[in-house]
């Protein structure tokens, strides 16, 4: 269970003032709101990626300003602007989550190119990031999310 708890964050406004909510697992939520409303600074404070806010949230109890591993352990995030490396290919692109996490990439091989399959990109798997279409590195950052069987999945815009 993931559970917010009276998260408020300031920039030049708030954005997000005395947000609490209870996320149980095995449910789908959509946040809405129009530009600039705080959904994408939300996504990140619940993702653990962004840790400067007033509140709380816990993951099974454990606050994650506090938690080192929730971030790279628990959470599939497909970033509004995919986050890739234009430089790396989308196979280094989706195994680099598995490098920093040092887990057996070869272990991973069958379900890499399935998710690739599932996807129809696997012809793109040696292509440079930067050579693909938005459509594609949108894929490809979806098989990243989904590449390390995360308890939470994130998708900031998924339709976008």
């Amino acid at each position: 269970m993931l559970v917010a708890s009276n998260i408020t964050k300031k920039y030049h406004k708030k954005v997000i003032n005395n947000f609490s909510y209870s996320f149980d697992k095995g449910k789908i939520y959509s946040i809405v709101g129009p530009s600039g409303s705080g959904k994408s600074t939300l996504l990140s404070i619940l993702s653990g990626t962004y840790k400067r806010y007033d509140g709380e949230v816990f993951y099974n109890g454990i606050s994650l300003k506090e938690s080192k591993n929730y971030t790279l352990l628990k959470v599939g995030y497909v970033y509004q602007s995919f986050q890739l490396l234009g430089n790396l290919t989308a196979y280094e692109n989706v195994i680099l989550p598995l490098e920093m996490i040092n887990e057996d990439i070869d272990k991973e091989k069958y379900k890499i190119i399935t998710l690739f399959k599932y996807f129809n990109v696997e012809h793109l798997m040696n292509n440079k990031v930067k050579d693909l279409s938005g459509g594609e590195q949108q894929r490809i950052s979806i098989i990243r999310a989904l590449l390390k069987r995360p308890d939470i999945l994130l998708l900031d815009e998924p339709t976008s």
